[in-house]
């Protein structure tokens, strides 16, 4: 079968109307066709090239935020770091001025039980005077009854009332 199909004319064979066939189709529908496929691979790689655009522009933006954000990170940790400083300085300063009060605090409660206690010393001193006064008292009296009679009490009244005058003026003086 091959062998005729080598001697027969070429028109008679099937793969040349096939192949005519094709080569007019080609012929009439190429140059559609070789269009449309370039211009479906133009609008793609142009939806490419606008895609890698919009990529690179989302990158320079996000780039630019990463600055910004590492900025204000910075920024943030430097009034982070000032706000410490200044926390610190702050309870310093207080420190020093509570101890400060209670040095003074403390001072003033000393100074008052000091006065507390020469308070209440005197008190002390006042009635041991008062009652050593009040004991000397009834024992001259006591001594005065046994020992001295009617007699040597006039003297003795007579004696006192003259020193009066001498005693008001050491006093006024």
């Amino acid at each position: 079968m091959e062998y005729q199909a080598l001697h027969a004319p070429l028109w008679d064979q099937g793969t040349f109307w096939v192949t005519a066939a094709v080569l007019i189709f080609l012929f009439f529908f190429g140059r559609k066709i070789v269009g449309f496929v370039v211009d479906m691979l133009d609008k793609r790689s142009a939806e490419i090239a606008a895609s890698l655009a919009e990529a690179a522009q989302l990158r320079a933006e996000a780039e630019k935020m990463l600055l910004e954000a590492e900025a204000r990170r910075a920024e943030g940790e430097a009034q982070a770091k000032a706000m410490v400083e200044a926390a610190s300085r702050e309870a310093q300063r207080m420190a020093a001025e509570i101890t400060q009060n209670a040095i003074a605090y403390a001072q003033r409660r000393e100074r008052i039980a000091l006065e507390h206690i020469a308070a209440a010393e005197a008190a002390s001193v006042s009635a041991v005077q008062t009652a050593a006064a009040e004991l000397v008292v009834k024992a001259a009296e006591i001594v005065m009854r046994e020992h001295v009679d009617a007699g040597q009490d006039t003297k003795l009244i007579d004696a006192a009332i003259s020193t009066l005058p001498a005693s008001f003026r050491r006093g006024t003086a």
